[in-house]
């Protein structure tokens, strides 16, 4: 992916940011302590003053995606490329198999 498109994934989260935050029920602060940053981080994100690492882009949107609705609006908002949601869901489908067939050996 070259660096255009990730400061365009970016950017639409960050201005998407506060909204998300809300329908998790996430405070700027809680974010910023399960992300492992300052609230001020997650402020400036917000504001636009501040850019986000590639690898914050990655945690929050990871964060985002464990909940339906904020995974809706990720896709719908297309905030993340769909290989992400290809890649979680690849995942999800690895681990329900292999969970299968661990039942199954028992």
């Amino acid at each position: 992916m070259n660096e255009n498109l990730m400061n365009h994934y970016r950017t639409r989260l960050a201005e998407n940011l506060p909204m998300l935050r809300t329908k998790l029920h996430m405070t700027q602060e809680d974010l910023a302590g399960v992300l492992d940053v300052s609230r001020h981080t997650i402020i400036g994100i917000e504001h636009k003053s501040r850019v986000m690492t590639w690898t914050t882009y990655l945690a929050i949107v990871y964060i985002m995606q464990q909940d339906k609705e904020t995974d809706l609006l990720i896709k719908a908002l297309q905030l993340a490329p769909q290989s992400l949601s290809e890649i979680r869901y690849n995942n999800d489908e690895e681990a329900e198999n292999e969970a299968a067939e661990n039942t199954e050996t028992v």
